[in-house]
């Protein structure tokens, strides 16, 4: 993927970590009075422009979030 700010490419598939934990950050659609396992979860990958330092967020498999949002 292209850096927006510099159009340098990125290095992608980066895990996101919170320091002192061993868990990962989770996108998740909470509704009230649902099941944790019927919730939309999608856990977000990071990227990283080595020119720049930006660092852009993103969904590995949109679509499987997407199609899971539908049925939340």
């Amino acid at each position: 993927m292209k850096c927006v700010s510099c159009n340098q490419e990125m290095i992608n598939d980066l895990r996101i970590n919170v320091p002192g934990t061993l868990v990962d950050v989770r996108l998740i659609k909470e509704e009230e009075n649902e099941d944790i396992l019927k919730k939309a979860i999608a856990i977000p990958k990071a990227a990283v422009c080595l020119k720049c330092g930006e660092v852009k967020y993103y969904i590995e498999d949109i679509e499987s979030f997407r199609n899971a949002l539908d049925q939340v």
